[in-house]
């Protein structure tokens, strides 16, 4: 593009979206002011053939929440107005398309938030900057499954309020189970093989995922099974300390992310040469304690003792 070419883009902007074209400035950053960036032009695949088709990759950092959009959109609109009409000038089949790769909203917590505040305590320091980089603060995901929430909560206003945003009451559950529970806020963290068939054990061996781990505080034991399956349930075993549950022992569910959870086996003794290990990069033959575990697809279950 020759240069004197160049000062069309923002001046087209400016006429089309005067606002895009403003430029925003935020010194809470490194960089105070928006970044427009052209990084991948590709077209053609020889020397000596005219080639059908250029790709040109684009994207506009934004300070603002909305800037990036804006500016996106006063592209398209230029270049859809000014530019392809040229084009099919020449040849009706000439033309410009667009594909967003990329949605990517930012996130703006107001600096007299509460968690601005927490921050700056924890800390121990009273000015604030903006940190300019990737996160998921502000994506808020897709569907209406609490696992589509990210961290879109904690850019949202009133976050935790229930009625607004259902995910707040599952993160309420979960505080109150750990809050009762001192195990899961200092426990000792311990990965735990899990079964199908109550004989071969092994981290997580099945094609959707099961993951398990107990935390041990002191004489005591929690137990905490997810099946990351979104189709298949899982009906299995799940190792636990010999020492800290006795053979027996009824676990009681302390939290499942569904209504209705199935509650664990009786633990229950597997003696030497009746099972297989592998754990810790070795493989053993017992003897161990599993309790049953029935999880629904993309159920998890925290088992305590009652």
């Amino acid at each position: 593009m020759p240069g004197s070419k160049r000062t069309e883009v923002p001046a087209a902007m400016s006429k089309r979206n005067p606002r895009a074209a403003a430029r925003s400035n935020d010194s809470l950053y490194d960089v105070p002011h928006s970044t427009l960036l052209t990084s991948i032009v590709h077209g053609g695949a020889a020397l000596n053939i005219v080639p059908d088709t250029c790709t040109v990759d684009f994207e506009c950092r934004g300070i603002g929440i909305t800037e990036s959009r804006e500016v996106t959109d006063a592209i398209v609109a230029w270049a859809k107005a000014e530019i392809e009409p040229a084009m099919k000038q020449h040849h009706p089949d000439c033309g410009i398309s667009f594909e967003e790769i990329l949605d990517y909203p930012a996130l703006d917590t107001p600096a007299d938030d509460a968690i601005v505040t927490l921050a700056k305590q924890l800390a121990g320091r009273n000015d604030h900057a903006k940190v300019a980089y990737g996160t998921e603060a502000g994506l808020a995901g897709s569907g209406s499954a609490p696992e589509a929430v990210r961290e879109a909560l904690w850019g949202a206003p009133n976050a935790f309020d229930v009625a607004r945003q259902p995910f707040a009451a599952t993160l309420q559950e979960l505080s109150a189970v750990r809050a009762a529970r001192p195990e899961l806020r200092y426990g000792r963290q311990y990965f735990r093989p899990v079964s199908g068939d109550g004989t071969s054990f092994g981290h997580s061996p099945f094609g959707g995922g099961v993951i398990a781990y107990s935390r041990i505080l002191a004489a005591s034991e929690v137990v905490v099974v997810a099946n990351t399956s979104t189709a298949q349930a899982f009906t299995g075993h799940v190792l636990v300390d010999a020492d800290l549950t006795p053979a027996g022992t009824m676990l009681a569910v302390a939290y499942s992310n569904q209504t209705g959870a199935n509650a664990p086996g009786a633990a229950v003794d597997r003696p030497a040469g009746s099972v297989t290990v592998q754990e810790d990069g070795g493989v053993s033959s017992g003897p161990i304690r599993t309790v049953d575990v029935f999880l629904r697809p993309m159920e998890v279950q925290i088992l305590v003792k009652p």
